[in-house]
């Protein structure tokens, strides 16, 4: 492997590194959310619905009542 490869795929990776980070920063959100609102939690207890699903879909329905107000 040439040094330029080399040096490519640790600025790739260190990339990868900031993303992941992104990624992780954004998924404490929605769990927080979910900790916090008892609808989520019932929501989901539906086989097969996790915390992020159960968040969406009170985020839609919350987002749907504000439109008609």
């Amino acid at each position: 492997m040439t040094a330029m490869t080399r040096e490519i795929i640790a600025e790739l990776y260190e990339v990868l590194g900031q993303i992941n980070g992104r990624i992780k920063t954004f998924d404490r959100s929605p769990e927080a959310v979910f900790q916090a609102n008892a609808s989520c939690q019932r929501i989901a207890r539906l086989c097969g619905v996790g915390p992020k699903t159960a968040t969406a879909v009170i985020a839609a329905r919350l987002a749907l009542a504000v439109r008609k107000t």
